[in-house]
């Protein structure tokens, strides 16, 4: 099957010919979800059986190397989400599963989305070409055309957290909302390697390596953020700063 889909990739025509009907699929999904997970893209937790450890999946929070490492394999790009030596990948925790030590990563609202709008749109278009993405197929393309950071901005503060793309959903929505329950630990992106550490240790896991470059030496975010656009964007992930990042709008302003 993996071999057949990288066949079609590479033929960039049939892959094409084929997006109405895959973006349709995606799209007629979304009641079900909304049903079965109140959310058109739920949660997503990685298990770890070996370990006896469960990572809960925050986008554009190190996922990659977070999952990779706890897989105890090194990749140079993140391409195996079905890969079982990554884990196993599940959208609810069985009784087995909730017992395991479990935790996840968050990250500045801000630069999370400075970050999602940087991989979507720049990032990934040079790394995969005219391959279709995440963007594409959401929503049947509602913001699958590039128009700067402040409409992608604007656009998707709009979007609740039941219908939003988990790249720009709000963390506590997932965390604290969509979650079976809480993580035991929840550290921060800031202090990934030094909070990840004794995680590391414990379950006798690989070093932590920086494998998606599209999230790292991201110094420019902050010259993004309009006086305008830091107000949207507080405004729309409040909870996540109220509870994490309380001073980062006075920060950034």
């Amino acid at each position: 099957m993996k071999k057949i889909k990288e066949f079609i990739k590479k033929r960039t025509l049939f892959y094409k010919l084929l997006f109405p009907i895959r973006q349709l699929q995606i799209f007629l999904s979304y009641p079900y979800k909304l049903i079965k997970y109140n959310s058109v893209d739920p949660r997503e937790y990685f298990i770890f059986k070996k370990q006896k450890l469960v990572y809960l999946v925050n986008s554009k929070v190190a996922q990659t190397a977070i999952v990779n490492t706890c897989g105890n394999i090194e990749k140079k790009e993140y391409q195996g989400i079905d890969d079982k030596s990554l884990g196993e990948k599940k959208q609810n925790l069985t009784e087995e599963d909730s017992t395991y030590y479990s935790f996840t990563f968050v990250r500045n609202p801000f630069e999370r989305l400075y970050s999602c709008y940087q991989s979507k749109y720049i990032a990934d278009k040079k790394r995969y070409g005219k391959i279709m993405l995440d963007f594409d197929y959401y929503m049947l393309g509602l913001i699958k055309k590039d128009r700067g950071f402040e409409y992608f901005v604007k656009i998707v503060s709009k979007i609740p957290d039941w219908a939003s793309d988990r790249h720009f959903k709000s963390q506590y929505s997932l965390i604290h909302k969509e979650s079976v329950r809480v993580p035991d630990f929840i550290g921060r992106y800031e202090n990934l390697e030094k909070e990840f550490e004794p995680i590391r240790v414990k379950y006798n896991l690989e070093k932590l390596t920086h494998l998606n470059k599209s999230s790292q030496n991201q110094t420019g975010w902050r010259e993004s953020y309009t006086p305008e656009l830091i107000e949207i964007v507080y405004k729309r992930y409040k909870k996540d700063f109220d509870e994490w990042y309380p001073n980062a709008k006075n920060n950034l302003s």
